[in-house]
């Protein structure tokens, strides 16, 4: 097995929660491409002058009705539905993770001290409050320390498992549920409700 490079521990815990938030980039993105590919049809021909964020005419499925007219006789009615109306939007979002894993330190660095202000607690000389209140004086604050550390390993959790099975492992539970719906999306349903359409036609 390759010899494992130290990492500070912020790195360690911060990987696994940019990659969660990293998937949440990635299914809002697939949400997007699927709306505009499904949802809407651009117009044939490639115009230079179309901006990016023009997605062309919503799409709509047609159908044909037989019903009762105005005049109480059978009549023929073409529908048009929007199709995004019709199909459910994926959109995915991670409702709760959870992480485990083992995690060894095998370093610390110091970064010094370094100094702060602090405000007098007293109400400072008669100099002092002629010019504005009690000054501030510099002290110095507890160093910070880094801690370096490699992927350690798990404590076997049973009888028969040896360590190095479950050496350098990284457990996690995630949980994924139905997005809320946005603002926008919530409007652009509305609009597709008021677009949909039944109009009589003559009979073939």
């Amino acid at each position: 097995m390759a010899e494992q490079t130290a990492l500070s521990f912020y790195q360690l815990i911060g990987a696994p929660l940019y990659a969660l938030v990293e998937a949440e980039t990635y299914a809002a993105e697939a949400t997007a491409q699927f709306i505009e590919r499904v949802g809407f049809q651009r117009p044939s021909g490639e115009d230079p002058n179309r901006p990016p964020e023009d997605f062309g005419e919503l799409r709509k499925v047609t159908f044909y009705q037989e019903r009762r007219g105005p005049d109480a006789e059978p009549a023929t009615y073409k529908v048009e539905v929007p199709l995004l109306s019709i199909l459910p939007i994926p959109a995915l979002q991670i409702k709760d993770a959870e992480l485990e894993f083992a995690v060894k330190i095998i370093e610390t660095i110091s970064g010094g001290e370094r100094e702060r202000p602090e405000q007098s607690t007293g109400g400072g000389t008669t100099e002092e409050k002629a010019e504005g209140g009690p000054r501030s004086k510099l002290v110095p604050t507890p160093p910070r320390v880094d801690l370096m550390a490699q992927m350690g390993r798990s404590r076997p959790s049973g009888p028969g498992v040896q360590k190095s099975q479950l050496d350098m492992q990284v457990y996690v539970k995630i949980r994924v549920e139905q997005a809320d719906v946005p603002a926008g999306l919530s409007r652009l349903f509305n609009l597709m409700e008021e677009s949909i359409s039944s109009t009589q036609v003559e009979r073939p």
